[in-house]
């Protein structure tokens, strides 16, 4: 019973691998050394709509004041395009600039004012308000 098994035989302890980029998101479309995740390319195609739509409907300018109404259009097309890919590709102290426009949204919309009211138990007569009064 105290025969050696051959090296090509001898059974290997279990290795289990660990996974070490679980932070990360994964890749969805690569071109070339850019690789776009789900929630960017998401962001760069309801953005790119957004553009093209802003630049279809637009077109008035061009032809109600000429030289100004097409600056302006493409200003316009230019500032939309550069928000877009700011949002899809910055971030502020670790955080997606997507992000942060929900941050400030969700503040702007709190209110900034807090009133408090006691409410004390008064009695009162019979049948008003069950002896509560605000």
């Amino acid at each position: 019973m105290d025969e050696k098994l051959p090296a090509s035989l001898a059974v290997l302890p279990p290795t289990h691998t660990i996974p070490t980029h679980l932070a990360t998101a994964d890749g969805v479309l690569s071109l070339g050394y850019l690789t776009l995740t789900s929630r960017q390319l998401l962001l760069l195609l309801v953005g790119g709509s957004f553009a093209v739509s802003l630049w279809t409907r637009t077109d008035v300018l061009s032809a109600l004041i000429p030289p100004v109404g097409a600056a302006l259009r493409l200003a316009l097309l230019v500032l939309s395009g550069l928000l877009v890919l700011a949002l899809t590709f910055g971030q502020l102290a670790g955080r997606q600039l997507d992000a942060w426009v929900v941050v400030v949204g969700v503040y702007l919309v709190r209110p900034r004012l807090y009133l408090w009211k006691s409410v004390r138990w008064r009695p009162h007569s019979e049948g008003e308000n069950n002896g509560w009064s605000l």
